[in-house]
């Protein structure tokens, strides 16, 4: 039998609640509805989908809905407002059992935040003077949070989905000024691939309230990096993909420098090199004589034991070079000694920023005895000094990284050497003739 709308307004009392499909149970939060200006809670969502009895706490109270004359729907100002995340459905029912639905829909994240480590303070834009951050190839945490519209706290039912949703990061060199790269990061790419994703190791953990973190996230280089971050599936629950604003991270800075010694010539037994092996360093392999020069490199080293390839140009720093007593020594090698005067590094001991290429920077340098303790003709063996060892170290002049691996270099205080003649106290045997023959001289003698 046909059915006539009602002339005058009519008040209907209704009940709400909510269903949840994906994840199928909620986090604790409730969702928030309007009757016009009055705010109200729904209480927690039924889960797993299911339709709730007409008894059940899930539903809201009965709230008086007023129907206008003439029409079905009503113009009470209805705002639902859910702040957490998944597939959810809104149920409606009158006080006899008559029900309606708004089907499933998703909630989603407004964004993701990436949250680096405390210790990072890069800025945006960057540039080459950012304070240090981690040294590069060193693990540092970062977590990620999902975050709703008005929000400082994270959903937190997001991540217990039914497929987990994971997050991926992406590293690309962060601009400076200008909106260019640091020139440093890009000088073997053409303009076109400046802004093209690094490789920076690391993942997060499973969601957990909301958030998930990593510990083991790294950047084999330095530099300062701009993260962005969205949903490794680029889709939530089918409404799309949800990204994270962008955040510098750095500055990287090295692990420590390598230095490589090569002498002039091979070691020979009389100079009495070192032969085992000492830690951190190889055996003496090459010597040099007072005043000869030498050729050293140095390379500016990650923690994964690589050569740091953007170590150059404005990444780059000046270098200091020093002679030690021993690897990774402190004690400055100054001997032997004549009297008050000392024996001296000299040579290229500063290495400018302007040298290194891809990491490394080549140069030569000298070790010289006391202008006494220079061979003489005619001078016995026993009055020549004893070769020493000098390890050479690099100190970065602004940054502070040094050396983890020293090279050594041997020196013998001679300009040349006549194997009839004794070399020094450390000679396996003694020769039964001293023959007078004659050193061979070069352009550095002393």
């Amino acid at each position: 039998m046909p059915t006539a709308m009602a002339n005058n307004d009519t008040t209907l009392p209704m009940k709400f609640a909510l269903s949840c499909h994906n994840p199928t149970t909620n986090a604790g939060v409730q969702a928030t509805y309007n009757i016009s200006s009055t705010v109200l809670a729904l209480p927690l969502c039924e889960p797993n989908g299911a339709i709730p009895a007409q008894t059940s706490s899930t539903w809201s109270g009965l709230n008086n809905i007023v129907f206008g004359g003439g029409t079905p729907s009503t113009k009470v100002e209805f705002q639902l407002r859910y702040q957490d995340v998944g597939r959810v459905e809104l149920l409606m029912s009158d006080k006899d059992g008559r029900m309606g639905t708004t089907g499933s829909f998703v909630s989603r994240p407004e964004k993701l935040v990436l949250l680096p480590s405390s210790m990072n303070t890069a800025k945006t834009p960057t540039s080459a003077t950012e304070t240090r951050f981690v040294r590069a190839g060193e693990q540092f945490s970062m977590s990620v949070q999902a975050r709703m519209v008005g929000m400082s706290t994270p959903a937190p039912n997001f991540g217990r989905e039914t497929e987990p949703v994971a997050v991926a990061v992406i590293a690309t060199p962060a601009k400076i000024e200008g909106g260019g790269p640091l020139p440093a990061m890009v000088a073997d790419r053409v303009p076109d691939d400046w802004f093209k994703p690094v490789t920076m190791r690391g993942s997060f953990g499973a969601f957990a309230g909301g958030t998930a973190a990593g510990s083991d996230f790294a950047y084999d280089d330095v530099g300062v990096l701009q993260l962005d971050a969205q949903l490794a599936s680029r889709d939530y629950l089918g409404s799309g993909n949800v990204f994270a604003a962008s955040v510098n991270v750095g500055r990287f800075y090295p692990a420590w420098f390598n230095v490589t010694v090569t002498g002039p010539m091979d070691c020979v037994a009389a100079a009495g090199c070192p032969s085992a092996a000492t830690a951190p360093v190889s055996a003496i392999k090459t010597m040099a004589y007072s005043g000869q020069p030498f050729s050293y490199k140095v390379s500016a080293m990650g923690m994964a034991n690589t050569v740091l390839r953007n170590y150059r140009l404005e990444l780059a720093h000046d270098v200091n070079m020093g002679a030690y007593t021993a690897p990774n020594g402190t004690t400055v090698q100054d001997t032997p000694v004549s009297g008050t005067t000392k024996s001296v590094f000299g040579g290229t001991t500063t290495v400018p920023a302007s040298r290194f290429v891809a990491g490394e920077a080549s140069a030569s340098a000298t070790y010289t005895f006391p202008a006494a303790l220079r061979y003489a003709w005619g001078s016995s063996a026993t009055s020549w000094a004893t070769p020493i060892s000098a390890y050479l170290r690099a100190v970065e002049a602004a940054g502070g990284t040094t050396s983890r691996r020293s090279e050594p270099q041997r020196s013998r205080a001679a300009f040349g050497w006549c194997w009839a003649v004794p070399m020094c106290r450390r000679c396996r045997r003694r020769p039964t003739r001293r023959s007078r023959c004659r050193p061979r001289r070069s352009s550095t003698a002393h």
